[in-house]
């Protein structure tokens, strides 16, 4: 539902963790928007199988630790509003399913009809409650806890025999061959198996989120432990890659473990900018918040309805183009790329398209409506 709120950023957010989101975002409009054609940077393209790990490999993971980090926040606020044990428990499973439900109306309107199906906000939904319940559980176990589903998971992606295996390459691989079992193909659930290393991502979101709200930690010690911490991920992830490569299709370990210290690392730079103390940066920081907040405080809205405009209206509607009819954005590309070339005219469009969005974003938020899960 799009609401209305009194505080356009509550106090009990940080400034830095919508930055983040807002970032993320703007990242995702641009990977999935590019309209380069062969003069496409690599890195905004998705890597191969087992060769590596992009920029545009890191959009869908830092998703998920963005909600993660988001989780303590919430939570203190229900706390704050005397929600009880139960209420929070309710939360989550609510939660979920509004993120699965916009999840499930993408799907079906790229479908042009009904289906249930895993997509990316619908695997997002069950990381998020899977890895609500486990930090729900004591610090130490959440820890043997995430650290047992990934080396589980990794000891299955590469040791689990299977008609033509183990093997791990893109064509053999025990998920192809999960999903292609009749429950997987009748239920339309395949991709299922991937909620098992991403709500251990979901849950270093909310450890670090846990770490930044606590007061009697000072800032530098805040900031010392999302550096220390991402960079800690980062070995780990490099190291593993030895054994089971990044690979994003499936989410394996060192995929997970690579992605998240990034982006810890990442937000430990919004967060010394953004939430820092330095009062002589203190216009800058308010002028920079407000390229990325206008995104990253309405972030469900700003993933769906993008895809839903260029579903619906952008790829229903065709108008002249210089090879005929085309569908309004093919046509609008089109027409740039002959008056401006295809560099010129494919950054434009792509320029264009975040820009008109960003615009909206900015009215949203001056009106102070939010899409809320």
């Amino acid at each position: 539902m799009l609401t209305a709120q009194k505080e356009i950023i509550p106090s009990v957010r940080l400034l830095s963790l919508d930055v983040f989101r807002g970032f993320n975002i703007v990242l995702m409009l641009l990977v999935n928007n590019i309209a380069l054609d062969v003069y496409t940077p690599d890195q905004l393209m998705h890597g191969p199988w087992n060769q590596g790990m992009r920029i545009a490999d890191l959009v869908f993971p830092w998703f998920l630790l963005c909600v993660g980090l988001s989780i303590p926040f919430a939570e203190a606020a229900a706390v704050k509003r005397g929600f009880t044990e139960r209420d929070l428990v309710r939360r989550i499973w609510k939660r979920g399913a509004v993120i699965f439900f916009w999840g499930l109306v993408l799907s079906s309107a790229l479908e042009k009809k009904p289906v249930f199906t895993l997509g990316v906000l619908q695997l997002i939904a069950l990381a998020f409650v899977a890895g609500s319940f486990i930090c729900r559980l004591r610090p130490r176990t959440q820890a043997i806890l995430c650290g047992g589903l990934l080396v589980g998971y990794g000891l299955f992606a590469s040791l689990t025999p299977f008609p033509g295996g183990p093997a791990f390459e893109e064509g053999a691989n025990v998920f192809n061959w999960l999903n292609s079992l009749s429950f997987f193909e009748v239920t339309r659930l395949k991709g299922l198996t991937s909620v098992i290393p991403t709500a251990p991502l979901v849950v270093i979101g909310a450890w670090a989120a846990g770490v930044v709200r606590r007061e009697d930690l000072d800032f530098p010690e805040k900031l010392r432990w999302l550096v220390t911490r991402g960079a800690a991920l980062m070995l780990a992830g490099a190291l593993w890659n030895f054994w089971l490569p990044y690979n994003k299709p499936v989410w394996t370990p060192s995929y997970i473990l690579m992605s998240g210290g990034l982006g810890l690392v990442v937000l430990a730079g919004f967060f010394a900018w953004f939430d820092g103390s330095w009062e002589r940066h203190r216009s800058a920081q308010a002028e920079g918040a407000r390229v990325w907040v206008y995104f990253g405080s309405n972030a469900l809205l700003a993933y769906v309805l993008p895809i839903l405009v260029k579903l619906l209206w952008f790829k229903a509607w065709t108008l002249p183009s210089p090879s005929g009819r085309a569908e309004m954005h093919a046509a609008a590309l089109e027409w740039l790329k002959l008056w401006f070339g295809p560099i010129w005219g494919g950054s434009m469009y792509t320029a264009g398209y975040i820009g008109a969005f960003w615009l909206l974003f900015a009215w949203f938020y001056q009106r102070k409506l939010f899409l809320k899960a």
